[in-house]
């Protein structure tokens, strides 16, 4: 079998777009696993807030969307900006290597 292998050596553009397809997989894969973090996490806050009980944590999460809905434009906006903020935050704290530092 090396033999074989030796008799045809890579050659081309074979490799190079074999190397981008596994990069390209890695890299997606990474993303994916990384941004399914952030949503557990939020949903971990409400559920730690709920005193980790089904009950508790709905109605947590229907304060915080009674109070969203009372909420002028302003503290909406506030309540939007902070959460994309902090949202970006976990997801830097998610991925703490880059995913082409383990190929």
């Amino acid at each position: 079998m090396m033999a074989l292998a030796q008799a045809f050596p890579p050659h081309g553009i074979a490799p190079i777009l074999q190397d981008l397809c596994y990069r390209g997989l890695s890299l997606a894969g990474w993303f994916v696993v990384t941004a399914a973090c952030v949503p557990a996490i939020w949903l971990l806050f409400f559920i730690m807030l709920g005193d980790f009980s089904f009950s508790g944590t709905m109605l947590q999460l229907d304060n915080f969307a009674a109070r969203y809905g009372r909420a002028g434009a302003d503290e909406q906006q506030a309540l939007r900006q902070f959460v994309g903020a902090a949202t970006s935050v976990l997801l830097g704290l998610c991925s703490p290597s880059a995913p082409m530092a383990q190929i």
